[in-house]
């Protein structure tokens, strides 16, 4: 008992308050705390702030790092002049085109990899093999045999969109437990009925995780094809529409 009453007595006398903390640390947090859902509000204001200080004072130079009133101006410039619009409208057609043309055709072929056990032994190694080599380095083959238009940049961010398409449809085909086939085998349904009251609703969850990753990769791959074709093949005469035209007349700028 005597053990036992001094082991309690260390362990009370051990229990040390937790550090409040002091200063400037313990300012900020309990201004935080009184500015509450606002304090990321205040947060944004005061890092502009201190962004437009900097660059008027020539802290930092003014070509990488304008002032963000200069930014605001000019963005309301392009709006109002059309040209913003019209750029952001070009881009968004690249990607939406892209995306659904990949994504179709990467969702019917991961659904039917999943599916069918033979069609995923046979094309699952190829898929394995293609998906990790980077999706930009294919643009010269594509300017090869697509040319240099439209229908490249099409293609290149259909590529982007199939692939994550392709790879959720088929893992969420997969993950269906077996019995849910045997069922419905068994009270007749035919295969269409299956696909479609068991194959699509089941795998939907994983379905709608690939889209969402396909158009992140196409507005991603939209951009970096604007970009490399901006530099490497441009035409100060082509006049071609697109964020690629905006960063050009920055650079000449």
């Amino acid at each position: 008992m005597e053990h036992m009453e001094d082991a309690g007595k260390r362990s009370e006398t051990g229990v040390k308050p937790v550090a409040k903390l002091k200063g400037f640390g313990s300012s900020i947090l309990g201004l935080v705390d009184r500015l509450g859902p606002w304090s990321a509000l205040v947060i944004v204001v005061l890092f502009f702030s201190w962004w437009e200080f900097i660059s008027r004072t020539e802290m930092v130079s003014t070509l990488f790092f304008p002032t963000p009133t200069s930014i605001f101006s000019t963005l309301v410039e392009m709006i109002t002049t059309g040209k913003l619009t019209e750029d952001f409208l070009a881009t968004m057609r690249r990607v939406f085109s892209g995306f659904l043309i990949g994504g179709s055709v990467g969702l019917l072929l991961g659904l039917s990899m999943g599916w069918i056990a033979r069609l995923r032994i046979v094309l699952d190694p190829i898929v394995a093999a293609v998906h990790p080599i980077p999706k930009i380095s294919l643009l010269p083959i594509i300017l090869v045999i697509f040319g240099f238009g439209e229908m490249s940049r099409t293609v290149m961010v259909s590529i982007a969109a199939f692939f994550p398409m392709l790879i959720n449809s088929m893992a969420g085909v997969t993950q269906i437990n077996p019995t849910y086939f045997e069922v419905a085998r068994n009270y007749g349904a035919s295969q269409w009925k299956i696909f479609r009251r068991v194959v699509l609703p089941a795998s939907l969850p994983l379905v709608l995780t690939g889209a969402r990753l396909a158009l992140t990769m196409s507005l991603t791959i939209t951009i970096v094809v604007e970009i490399r074709w901006e530099v490497q093949v441009w035409e100060p005469t082509s006049g071609w529409p697109g964020k690629h035209c905006a960063l050009r007349s920055c650079t000449r700028w």
